[in-house]
């Protein structure tokens, strides 16, 4: 009686731990979260970081997005236009690139939306911090809106990116 007993509280934990696997690592959820960090990984690098580094972290980032990418970030840069392309938006980001001698940026509150089983297309939301050695260029804390595809190799890839309207003005 005790060994089975034993037998069912044994395999009901590893029922549980392999549901807790799926849900945290395996579900398209996980997998867009990894993508958010891998995003954030990429964007991050200390001073004295060198050009080879650079060049590796900016090819991370722009693997990251779709090639017909739109970025709107009219509410942080009054009058800017949408970037569209990942031409673009290669070109903005190695600008800033070369402009900072480091970013730490940090991403607070993800919320992936709720996907549809089969589903091609997803939501993201988040607020990130952004400290750089030029004060002019930190950002305290902005809210952003992602839109993600799911490539043809299954990889989820960021169509648009948009600034979440706050009450500061």
């Amino acid at each position: 009686m005790k060994r089975t007993l034993i037998g069912f509280l044994v395999a009901g934990l590893v029922l549980a731990g392999a549901m807790w696997l799926r849900t945290h690592y395996f579900s398209e959820e996980a997998r867009i979260r990894r993508v958010l960090r891998g995003l954030l990984a990429d964007l991050n690098f200390p001073a004295g970081t060198g050009n080879v580094a650079r060049a590796l972290k900016l090819n991370g980032v722009m693997d990251r997005f779709t090639a017909d990418v739109t970025v709107n970030v009219e509410d942080i840069v009054p009058g800017a236009p949408p970037l569209t392309g990942r031409d673009e938006l290669h070109s903005a980001v190695l600008a800033a690139f070369r402009q900072l001698s480091s970013c730490a940026v940090t991403i607070h509150d993800v919320a992936v939306r709720p996907l549809t089983d089969g589903s091609e297309n997803a939501r993201a939301a988040f607020t990130i911090s952004v400290a750089t050695t030029t004060p002019v260029l930190e950002l305290p804390g902005q809210e952003f809106e992602l839109e993600l595809q799911k490539g043809a190799e299954g990889r989820w890839l960021i169509r648009r990116v948009a600034v979440v309207r706050t009450l500061r003005r």
